[in-house]
């Protein structure tokens, strides 16, 4: 079973969006745990933002033969 190399980037990009929202939140608090309101406004947060990106990506023509060019 082969996965359609246009969805294993898009879930890629999602992931790795999802990834840096993590990591701007622990490095606002210099790694350390940050405290509960932020991690939950950050989990509240996140879904948002992961559409958005992918709503740009997409309107900019990310998927549309970028990555032939750019990726592995």
């Amino acid at each position: 079973m082969l996965i359609n190399p246009k969805f294993a980037i898009i879930v890629h990009d999602i992931t790795a969006t999802f990834c840096a929202w993590a990591l701007v939140l622990l490095t606002r608090f210099n790694f350390e745990i940050p405290p509960a309101h932020f991690v939950d406004a950050s989990a509240g947060a996140a879904p948002i933002v992961v559409l958005i990106q992918g709503v740009v990506n997409g309107y900019f023509g990310l998927y549309k033969g970028l990555w032939r060019f750019a990726s592995l």
